[in-house]
């Protein structure tokens, strides 16, 4: 376990100032560097009158002084899971500014005091000043796979707390000098704990912005440590281009063997299977790629299961003893590990009958027919059913070839018929090459919406 250090301590103490910790083709970033711009962005917060404001950036540098000048400035902080506008559409009405690094096109949103962190951080002669970590607040957003992106509201302390009580085998990756790149966005629970917290506790040095594309694999030194997902591991060319990293950490899904042995071919070490798929962020770990291996709590947490096998999180009185239901249905075992059972919040209503997309995914998933599923309610000219984007297996393209989608549609309403009620059978299939999955392998709701939209 890391050792727990204050925001003061981080920013207003003297020690380590010449630490590098982040390093891009523009120059190196030492811890003295964000005590300073972290300062600058507050006395300008202060200045404008900001007291609620949305962080719009994935570079780890403008992220963190914003973090903290926002901290230092009583500025309530959020922290938009993305930049598009259906987004903003759901979330605007949280705060007053947007602070942007100019990267982001957000010439959508009206009625902001639109601010940019470079001109924010340019002052000089500003000291950092000490704040209550305790009442200083960040509130991150859900990916929305399940719906409407809910908030994950988190104190200045538990962005440390989560992190510096790390488990150890996720720790060990890190160390002064250690360089950390990643393909996630640092906006989200795992990315901001690895790619943000981690490395600022530790001093290793953090390349700023995401890794886009294997293509970039150019960038990653030998002996590096890669923050990804498994969804970016699984689309790897294993002929492409290699990146012999010293770490892989992977979390947002479950590592296939075949992404596993990817990992192993193009990163040369197999991918730590770190964090669980629960939509409240870092809470546990699994450091292990076995499916049925179960997930560890992390220490600062209390977690347990409601009658209805429902994930909480029981906060200690650190935490304001607040209590939080999570995304998962879970199983606990004796030793307090726990296995996740599905999500939660997947339920819906189709002509007054609650259907389960999770049941309709399985049930589909069980057929030789099909490769990949998402499934999704549709409402379509006053008619509602469950809609399907299918990827179809290898015997799936044999056995449908010169079938119509019509003709493909009736015949997996009669092959689910055993497992699924007339209400929960497909009334809507798309067949797609692949589901899409985002930075944190979940599959977008609204992609899958989309593809019903104005058609029969």
């Amino acid at each position: 376990m890391l050792e727990y250090r204050s925001w003061s301590d981080l920013l207003t103490d003297a020690e380590n100032g010449d630490a590098v910790i982040a390093a891009a083709d523009d120059g190196e970033y030492r811890l003295s560097d964000l005590r300073c711009r972290a300062a600058s962005v507050s006395a300008g917060l202060k200045e404008a009158g900001v007291r609620t404001a949305a962080v719009c950036t994935d570079d780890q540098r403008r992220l963190l002084e914003s973090l903290a000048g926002c901290f230092m400035a009583g500025v309530r902080v959020f922290l938009p899971n993305s930049f598009d506008r259906s987004h903003f559409t759901l979330v605007g009405d949280h705060f007053e500014a947007v602070l942007s690094d100019g990267s982001i096109d957000l010439s959508f949103l009206r009625g902001k005091k639109m601010l940019r962190i470079d001109s924010l951080a340019s002052r000089t002669g500003c000291r950092p000043r000490a704040f209550d970590e305790r009442s200083a607040r960040c509130t991150l957003f859900t990916s929305g796979s399940t719906g409407t992106p809910k908030e994950d509201n988190k104190t200045a302390r538990e962005l440390i707390l989560r992190a510096a009580g790390e488990y150890p085998g996720v720790s060990t990756c890190y160390g002064r000098g250690r360089r950390v790149f990643a393909t996630v966005p640092c906006r989200h629970g795992y990315g901001l704990t690895s790619r943000v917290m981690l490395p600022l506790l530790t001093l290793s040095v953090s390349c700023p912005r995401a890794v886009a594309s294997q293509g970039e694999f150019g960038r990653i030194p030998e002996g590096a440590l890669l923050v990804t997902s498994p969804s970016f591991i699984k689309r790897l060319d294993p002929e492409g281009r290699k990146a012999p990293c010293a770490h892989v950490m992977a979390a947002g899904g479950r590592m296939t063997p075949e992404a596993m042995e990817l990992s192993v071919k193009v990163l040369g070490v197999p991918a730590l299977d770190v964090y669980g798929s629960t939509e409240t962020g870092v809470i546990a770990t699994r450091l292990d790629d076995a499916p049925d291996k179960p997930w560890i709590p992390l220490p600062e947490y209390h977690l347990y299961a409601d009658a209805e096998g429902r994930l909480h999180v029981d906060r200690d009185p650190v935490h304001d003893g607040r209590d939080m239901l999570c995304g998962d249905y879970v199983s606990f075992n004796d030793d307090g590990t726990f296995v996740l059972r599905g999500r939660i919040g997947r339920e819906v209503k189709i002509e007054d009958t609650l259907v389960s997309l999770n049941k309709v995914e399985g049930a589909l998933m069980s057929d030789p027919w099909i490769g990949a599923v998402a499934a999704v309610d549709v409402r379509h000219r006053e008619r509602e059913g469950i809609g399907c984007a299918v990827v179809l297996s290898p015997a799936g393209l044999r056995e449908t070839e010169g079938m119509t989608s019509g003709r493909i549609l009736i015949s997996l309403r009669e092959r689910s018929s055993g497992k699924l009620s007339p209400i929960e059978r497909p009334r809507y299939l798309r067949i797609v090459e692949r589901i899409e999955e985002n930075a944190m392998s979940k599959v977008p709701r609204e992609w899958v919406l989309g593809l019903f939209e104005g058609k029969d």
